[in-house]
């Protein structure tokens, strides 16, 4: 049986290996220009998702290779403040 491996290339990009299941390489060299490219792993039949999910995968597997630059602290997550009924206004509070 063969299977469709990936690869990716810092100059080309990626690109796709048909080759025999367990048979595959870390490391190939790109068709292209010929410099090592590595194995990375994506799930099997991406396109039949429905394209919200298949979007949420791609960023998914980008995040791994690609993560994202935090550039300051995100926001607390606290609590919204609650309007306050007026005779609760007036209680002591703890």
């Amino acid at each position: 049986m063969v299977a469709t491996y990936e690869y990716v290339c810092a100059e080309c990009g990626r690109f796709d290996i048909r080759s025999p299941i367990g048979a595959a390489r870390p490391q190939l060299a790109c068709p292209t220009c010929h410099a090592d490219a590595r194995r990375v792993f994506s799930p099997p039949m991406l396109g039949l998702l429905p394209k919200p999910w298949a979007a949420l995968a791609q960023q998914e597997e980008q995040s791994g290779d690609e993560p994202a630059v935090v550039s300051q602290i995100p926001p607390k997550a606290g609590r919204t403040q609650a309007a306050v009924h007026p005779a609760l206004a007036q209680l002591p509070r703890p």
